[in-house]
C-alpha cells in the first residue's frame, strides 16, 4: 500500500486534545493522530461487516 500525505485543518479544541494525547502517550501528534484513524477505520469496517451479516441472516 502506497502513503500518502494529507493536510487538514483541525478546530483549536481538536489540537489541543491531541496535543493532550500525544503527551499521555509519549507520541507525536502525527503518530496519535495515525492510531486514532485506525481505531476509527477498523471500527467502522468491523460495524459495518456486523451489519452485513445481521441483515444477510434476514
Amino acid at each position: 500500500m502506497s502513503q500518502q500525505n494529507i493536510t487538514i485543518t483541525l478546530p483549536p479544541i481538536l489540537i489541543e486534545m491531541l496535543e493532550s494525547e500525544a503527551a499521555r502517550q509519549n507520541k507525536d501528534m502525527s503518530e496519535t493522530l495515525r492510531g486514532i484513524l485506525i481505531s476509527y477505520f477498523n471500527q467502522r469496517s468491523l460495524e459495518d461487516n456486523i451489519n452485513k451479516s445481521v441483515f444477510s441472516m434476514d
